[in-house]
């Protein structure tokens, strides 16, 4: 091989490796600043998810603090109807409810619609009874008054939102 090609074959190899070298450096630099975007972006997200969940949990705690200062149901709330003594599950209709508790379930359907990721709204007595909307099926035995989100609210004193759970009738609330 003369030394021109062997010449020529080195500037070729020098610059392919210098090439290679550059395109190795850029793609470790891009790389690193996809993993920094990625990450700054996706805590951007996470800060708005974090602050939509705590805006939209502050608004429904206040939303039941008002609904339980509410003259309608401090007035009321003991003189809704029980339905421990029945035999068979029963499906009480809000819309059949006689006054006052018929505003008192108008004032829970209206609160429902309002907030419409409220499951069930409801107001339960220490007698046992409990108007909801919307209407819901109460099983046989059904005690509000002896239920854990009963009991913790009584004991802290205030209406509580409670965490979800299973209702009366299955149904995931």
């Amino acid at each position: 091989m003369s030394i021109r090609k062997k010449i020529i074959l080195a500037i070729m190899l020098a610059v392919l490796l210098t090439i290679g070298g550059v395109s190795a450096v850029v793609s470790v630099k891009l790389n690193d600043a996809f993993i920094s975007n990625y990450q700054v972006n996706s805590k951007a997200q996470l800060d708005r998810m974090d602050d939509f969940v705590t805006n939209f949990f502050a608004d429904a705690t206040s939303g039941i603090e008002l609904l339980a200062k509410s003259p309608v149901v401090v007035d009321n709330v003991e003189h809704i109807s029980v339905y421990l003594d029945r035999k068979e599950d029963y499906k009480p209709i809000g819309a059949d409810l006689a006054e006052p508790e018929l505003t008192l379930y108008r004032t829970l359907e209206r609160t429902q619609q309002a907030y419409p990721a409220y499951f069930l709204v409801y107001v339960a007595s220490n007698a046992g009874g409990i108007p909801q909307a919307p209407d819901d099926i109460l099983t046989v035995g059904y005690n509000p008054a002896k239920r854990p989100w009963h009991l913790d609210t009584l004991k802290a004193g205030k209406s509580l939102l409670t965490a979800a759970h299973i209702s009366d009738s299955r149904l995931a609330g």
